[in-house]
Formats: structure tokens, C-alpha cells, sequence
């Protein structure tokens, strides 16, 4: 890579611009404070990792100080900023202190490969390049994204009167608004009021990222948003999406029931129409039950997604629509532990399991929870007899405690006991709200005695049906 037109020793390179960082580091002054918000060796450090990670070929013309990035507004100046060429193509990359706040133009100066902001130590850095290489090459230093997500902690008052003061002397209109709210989740600052109007008022991408972080704020101002967006005519496909796939996040109850079930029939397209369906389970809006099996007829296997909220909503004038999708009519352990195998998914989102919860006999609901036993379809003459346990979670948040009750769960014989250690687990992480997911129990060696014995499993609180298995004597 080279550094600059006229310096060609790759050592020459580095101490040239360690050379200009510290000639002018003197001079930096940051607008927030007066402590210095970057040492000399960070400094150092910094560039050589940046310049280091740039493809070869590239050149760094220029490293400045002081400067507010392109295409940002800020009333802080505290940065440090590398530009350079790869080819014709230019590139500029800035480095923020973790707590500077700044908004972003709607129309950029450079063209840009990637809109985002990432974290680098204890620093932001802004990458402005059209050049994929370039965008490419930071991916070397292994960076996190800053976007705000569902762990922001709070809100920040400081940077909320800093946005607020921004947006009001850089922006005139709301799509100005809507960009600058955009630009603080990419930047990762927690201006709630700046994304909460964009949520309600923007349109296009801003709207629909803003729509995308709100489940950080579950509130009852927040669920007035998703509900109003969720609601409208015409509707937006991609801000629907956003707003179901938020309100999932915080928990879905019936009080969403009817804004879901609204945004379902204006006809959002494909992609939310399955974020809905899931969110309609979650909700267990009753009332939205005959128009899914409405949707479930017309469309059949087209509808994916129909079949498990049905299941959810425990509707059973859905039976015989379903059984015309499941691809058995007899479903053993061996099919199910199989079919799970296979799939290596988070769930058995599947009609075949659709048709179970509807029809087979599960255990009582303790705390959200119900459990299945399915027993094979033959039981064989030797060898281990293996029995399909199903974790049906009705209403329980999705926690590891959940999956660990499951994984540690007791085979119950003849109403002994035979508690099942904790090992390997090859299942979900958790069990989402509406999810079913199994996993195999066998007998106990010393019911194999040629006898009939009555079977169940338990976990926690919760308790399976019971079925009623003889063994050949082993």
C-alpha cells in the first residue's frame, strides 16, 4: 500500500503518518470537555491497525483532525479522520469518540459501499467509501456494529438535548428528520424522541429502521406507534414488517390483536405476512382465527405459516384443512425425531405437529407449558425403545430455563421415577412463545421385562400424557 505519492519504503510509510498524527495532536481540542479524548499511543495504535487492514495498492493521502465527518453535522469536533485512494476510487474513514453525537445529510458527498457505524475499541469509526474493497478490507479488524439494539440501557439525556438541538438547526423537513433519526441508531445513540417521530411519520428505509429498534423502548407510547402503523391504508409492506417483528420482541399480547389482524387483511405481501401470522399466534387474538383459515384454504401450502397459528389460536374447524397438508397420517417417535434430525431447526414448524396440537391428547398446561409422549410405531425386539417428548411453549418467555427443564426432564414409570441427567443438547438455544421442539426419551432398562407399563415424562412442573408400552424382555 502506498502512503502518499513520493514514499515508497513501507517503514518510511507508517512513520510518515505517525509523524503527521503527532505534529498535529498538539493542536486537537475536543468541543465537550478539555480532556484530551485520544492519547498519543491510541492514536498511533489506531492508524497502523486502519492503514495495516486497507487493501494493497491503496494510498493514504491525507490524515486530519477537527474536522466534522462528511455528509454529518455535529456540534463536536473531536475526530480523526484517514483519506486515501484505492485505484480512482476514493475513501475516507473517521474515527469518533465513544460519546460523540452527530446526524447525517440525506444526501451523501461520497458515494458509499455500507451506511454503517462501527465499534472500534473504546471509539466509533465511520467508514465513507463506494469501494467494496475498501469496506471489505475493515472487516479485518473484526468489528461489532454500533446500531442501538434491545440492550441499550436507557435513555441519554445529554444526548437527547444534543440530537434535539442538531435536528432543529440542520433539518427543515421530515425527510431531513427521518435521515438524522436513522443516522442516530446507526451511530448507536439513544435519542428516543428523534426515532419515535420517524417511526410515526417517516417513510422508506428511516421509517422502517426506526420501527425495527422500538422494542428498546416497550412502553405504552411505543405500542401506540406499531399499533397506528400497523393499522394504516395504503399499507407498507416493510414498515408492517418492522413494526409485528417489534412488537414479538417486547410480547405480544391480545390488546395488539386487532392492529395485526387489520395489517393482515390489507394484504402487506408475503414476507410480512408471516411476521403477522407469528405475531397473531404470540397474541392469541381469537377473532383472527377464521380469517387465517379463510387465507389457509385459498392459499394451501402457499400459507406456511397459516397452519401453526391456527394450531396456536386452538382452532379447531382448521383440522381438516391441515390434514390435507401433512405428508403422514401416522405420526410416530420415529417420524418426529427424524423430521427433527433433518431439519436441524429452532422449532418443528411443521403441519404435521400443527395437527397435533390440535388433536393429540397433551398433558395439562402448567405455567404456558404442555407436554407430549409419542410412542414409536413398533417396538423393537432389542436395542433400546426410544419415545418422542414434545415441548409445546404456550405463553412462557423464552428463557434457558425453559429448554433446561426439558433437557433434564424425568421419565415417569409406573409412577417411579427415572431423573434424566443433563448432557449433550443438540436443540435450540430456547424455545421461542408458540414454538414446539422434541427430543427422544427412552425406557428405562428394568422395564424391559416383557410387562405392559404405563410411561409419561415430566418437566418442572409440567406433566405429558400417558401411553401404555410392553417391552419384549430383554
Amino acid at each position: 500500500m502506498k502512503v502518499g505519492p513520493y514514499i515508497s519504503n513501507s517503514r518510511l510509510r507508517v512513520a510518515f503518518l505517525l509523524f503527521m498524527v503527532a505534529a498535529t495532536s498538539h493542536m486537537a481540542r475536543g468541543t465537550q470537555n478539555s480532556v484530551p479524548w485520544m492519547t498519543g499511543e491510541q492514536r498511533e495504535n489506531l492508524l497502523k491497525r486502519i492503514t495495516d487492514s486497507l487493501p494493497s495498492g491503496s494510498s493514504v493521502t491525507r490524515v486530519v483532525e477537527n474536522q466534522v465527518p462528511d455528509e454529518w453535522r455535529s456540534f463536536d469536533t473531536r475526530t480523526l479522520g484517514i483519506e486515501g485512494k484505492n485505484g480512482e476510487r476514493s475513501f475516507r474513514i473517521w474515527i469518533v469518540p465513544e460519546d460523540w453525537v452527530g446526524i447525517r445529510l440525506q444526501k451523501p458527498v461520497l458515494p458509499r459501499y455500507g451506511a454503517e457505524v462501527f465499534l472500534l475499541e473504546q471509539f466509533r469509526m465511520i467508514p465513507q467509501t463506494g469501494d467494496y474493497a475498501v469496506y471489505q478490507s475493515l472487516e479485518r479488524l473484526r468489528l461489532i456494529s454500533a446500531r442501538i439494539s434491545g440492550q441499550s440501557k436507557g435513555l441519554n439525556t445529554r444526548s437527547e438535548e444534543q440530537t434535539k438541538a442538531l435536528i432543529e438547526r440542520f433539518c427543515i423537513d421530515q425527510p431531513c428528520r427521518d435521515e438524522a433519526a436513522y443516522s442516530l441508531i446507526v451511530l448507536g445513540v439513544s435519542a428516543r424522541p428523534a426515532i419515535l417521530n420517524c417511526a410515526e411519520h417517516g417513510s422508506g428505509e428511516p421509517q422502517e429502521t426506526c420501527l425495527g429498534v422500538l422494542y428498546a423502548w416497550p412502553d405504552p407510547e411505543t405500542l401506540r406507534v406499531l399499533h397506528d402503523v400497523l393499522s394504516r391504508k395504503p399499507s407498507v409492506p416493510a414498515s408492517v414488517k418492522a413494526a409485528a417483528w417489534s412488537l414479538r420482541y417486547i410480547g405480544v399480547t391480545a390488546a395488539s390483536g386487532p392492529a395485526l389482524l387489520e395489517a393482515l387483511r390489507n394484504e402487506p405481501g408475503r414476507e410480512a405476512e408471516g411476521v403477522l401470522l407469528d405475531a397473531l399466534a404470540d397474541s392469541h387474538y381469537a377473532p383472527a382465527a377464521p380469517g387465517i383459515l379463510t387465507r389457509l384454504e385459498r392459499a394451501g401450502k402457499d400459507c406456511s405459516k397459516c397452519a401453526n397459528a391456527l394450531a396456536a389460536l386452538r382452532y379447531s374447524p382448521a383440522i381438516p384443512e391441515i390434514q390435507k397438508l401433512v405428508r403422514t397420517k401416522d405420526i410416530s417417535s420415529e417420524w418426529l425425531l427424524e423430521e427433527h434430525r433433518r431439519r436441524a431447526s429452532l422449532d418443528l414448524a411443521i403441519p404435521e405437529v400443527a395437527l397435533l396440537r390440535l388433536t393429540a391428547p397433551w398433558g395439562a398446561s402448567i405455567n404456558g407449558v404442555r407436554l407430549l409422549l409419542i410412542p414409536p410405531a413398533t417396538v423393537p425386539a432389542s436395542g433400546k425403545i426410544q419415545f418422542a417428548g414434545l415441548l409445546e411453549n404456550e405463553s412462557r418467555p423464552a428463557n434457558n430455563l425453559l429448554l433446561m427443564d426439558f433437557v433434564s426432564a424425568a421419565v415417569i414409570v409406573d409412577g417411579k421415577v427415572y431423573e434424566h441427567p443433563i448432557g449433550v443438547w443438540d436443540g435450540p438455544a430456547h424455545v421461542p412463545i408458540n414454538a414446539v421442539t422434541v427430543r427422544s426419551f427412552e425406557l428405562p432398562d428394568d422395564a424391559l421385562d416383557g410387562k405392559s407399563h404405563r410411561v409419561q415424562i415430566r418437566a418442572a412442573s409440567a406433566f405429558s400424557n400417558e401411553i401404555v408400552v410392553t417391552a419384549p424382555v430383554r
